[in-house]
């Protein structure tokens, strides 16, 4: 049975274009271990996940309880307010909240 998690995938996209280079380009992944660094890994804990369609991510969870069997459970957990109140910073670099498929903890 396949563990999901509700949170932000971390986008490498979208911090290439903040950053003004190609998402190959070493910077994004320099960016993004920052992100990784800086996030409170005790109360968030962070995994490789993926969506339907196969995509995997880097996904910074809504906390220990955003982890469960029953999707339908986990897409009601509601976001975080350390989320919320930085919404726009998390917009620059990250995907809305959603609920993935756990690959990797």
């Amino acid at each position: 049975m396949p563990t999901y998690v509700k949170g932000i995938a971390l986008d490498w996209e979208k911090c290439a274009k903040l950053l003004g280079v190609d998402k190959s380009n070493r910077l994004v992944d320099h960016l993004i271990g920052k992100i990784l660094d800086m996030n409170d890994k005790s109360r968030f804990p962070d995994c490789t996940a993926c969506r339907p369609n196969g995509n995997t991510f880097t996904v910074l969870s809504f906390g220990y309880d955003a982890f469960g069997e029953d999707r339908k459970e986990i897409e009601g957990i509601p976001t975080p307010p350390y989320f919320t109140k930085n919404q726009g910073q998390w917009d620059l670099v990250a995907s809305a909240p959603e609920v993935f498929e756990v690959l990797d903890i």
